[in-house]
């Protein structure tokens, strides 16, 4: 019975062979790449809030944007998005997974958006210490502004003898003393 039928099993699985073939012709599988991203935050900020920031700033519009046009790709954002995974390791690594239909493809999307998202990140970093800095000048300015006052006040009482005036100068140059 098996010898009569040897026609039928070697041509359904020749028939299962050529379709399993066409199905991974027309549907290949996805190739997915890893990087992963050793970060620093602030020690001023909670690692668990930070590290949820980074996530969705490299899970963003503005991170795939930049990565699409550092790949020269013409595909729409969202789908760009659809095929890239971000997960936290640690407090401090960052992994960014990517899927594609080609080893290659995948690697050097995973690549372009490690990159945009470092890049994001620092000029968001910049533009936050540029708005410190001018809140610390503009501390700076005021505080100046304080001691000259102060000192003003100091030179207009030096030459008075009077006991309120000795008070008020002595108080005055305490003043000086904190401001400086």
């Amino acid at each position: 019975a098996l010898r009569r039928r040897t026609r039928l099993w070697c041509s359904l699985a020749v028939v299962g062979f050529v379709l399993g073939l066409a199905y991974f012709v027309v549907s290949p599988p996805a190739y997915q790449a890893s990087t992963k991203v050793l970060l620093t935050h602030s020690l001023n900020e909670n690692p668990t809030d930070a590290m949820s920031t980074d996530m969705t700033l490299a899970h963003s519009d503005t991170v795939a944007t930049q990565a699409l046009h550092q790949l020269d790709l013409k595909q729409p954002v969202s789908s760009f998005l659809s095929t890239v995974t971000v997960d936290n390791l640690t407090s401090r690594v960052l992994q960014i997974k990517v899927s594609a239909k080609s080893p290659s493809a995948a690697a050097d999307r995973a690549k372009a958006v490690a990159a945009a998202f470092l890049s994001v990140r620092a000029t968001e970093l910049q533009n936050q210490q540029k708005l410190t800095q001018a809140a610390l000048e503009q501390q700076v300015t005021s505080s100046e502004q304080r001691v000259d006052s102060l000192n003003n006040q100091i030179s207009d009482l030096s030459g008075q003898n009077d006991a309120q005036s000795k008070a008020k100068l002595a108080q005055l140059k305490k003043q000086l003393t904190n401001a400086q």
